[in-house]
């Protein structure tokens, strides 16, 4: 019998190789993923720095002034406007490869060590319709720190997510993802971390903010607020287990693709994983790529 981990790579890889040859299009209408017509980032991508406070009940050896970089792209493989799987030309059905990594880094320490660092594969479908508010996703994702045990930390997981909104035209925009729907939606982490979905919660939501969307009044202030971004997990051992803000400040005469000033608020559980079970408060600062 096939064991649970040996079907991640089958469920992350097999549509990419079974489905690359149908023909593609250009269009590239997915509301949470910018850049490119094919190539692009994920959501924010940033370097920040700054300081965080450990819960005082913590074990966990963290740096108080760790640095984090986050790195988001994705890959659009295919879609289906032609071909064997076509769809009417109202609707857009994209297949997607992205790849996130999330890493913790002792800059400031003598000898520069990383701390943690997290990597997550995905592959997933995204559908949407010219009727439609919404548009939904389904995939799987891998999230390890490629650490050896004792620290070694891994889960796997299918989720589904709606996406309401178009930051091209709406003000407001996010998504809601699931990835528990029941205990064969997410493997691979009895060994070394089996209470993972009582830190990270069963599922998460995104909320964006574009106060570009509104016809704002120019003043003196040097920096624009080009955006805001409120995530938080759901469900678990409580019902929020954490929240991350975001808050995003253009740079004077900055252009598409120039880097903005980011300002970022965490709290509660699940921040990384080595010690995802810690709960811990932190402020950070530093630069962002939003769009």
């Amino acid at each position: 019998m096939m064991k649970p981990f040996l079907l991640l790579p089958v469920l992350l890889l097999a549509p990419l190789a079974i489905l690359l040859p149908v023909l593609v299009h250009a269009d590239d209408r997915a509301p949470y993923v910018i850049g490119s017509e094919r190539f692009g980032v994920l959501g924010p991508s940033y370097f920040i720095t700054g300081f965080e406070k450990n819960d005082p009940e913590s074990t966990s050896p963290g740096n108080n002034e760790q640095v984090k970089f986050h790195i988001s792209m994705r890959y659009r493989m295919t879609e289906f406007h032609r071909g064997l799987f076509s769809v009417p030309e109202d609707q857009q059905l994209h297949l997607y490869f992205a790849f996130t990594q999330t890493s913790f880094w002792n800059l400031w320490d003598e000898s520069a060590p990383f701390f943690d660092n997290n990597f997550q594969p995905e592959s997933f479908l995204y559908y949407s319709r010219d009727s439609w508010p919404v548009s939904l996703a389904a995939g799987a994702r891998h999230q390890s720190n490629g650490r050896e045990d004792p620290f070694s930390r891994s889960w796997n997981r299918v989720f589904g997510a709606v996406h309401f909104g178009n930051p091209e035209t709406n003000a407001v925009f996010g998504s809601a993802t699931s990835w528990y729907f029941g205990r064969w939606s997410v493997w691979g982490d009895e060994e070394t971390n089996p209470d993972i979905t009582d830190y990270f919660g069963y599922g998460k939501i995104d909320l964006y903010i574009a106060p570009g969307q509104f016809p704002l009044k120019k003043t003196s202030f040097p920096f624009r607020v080009c955006g805001i971004l409120v995530r938080f997990p759901v469900g678990g051992r409580q019902f929020i287990p954490g929240v991350e803000a975001s808050l995003f400040l253009g740079l004077p005469n900055g252009e598409d693709f120039s880097p903005s000033l980011m300002i970022q608020y965490v709290d509660g559980y699940g921040q990384r994983l080595l010690d995802y079970q810690q709960a811990r408060t932190a402020w950070r600062v530093g630069l962002a790529l939003i769009r």
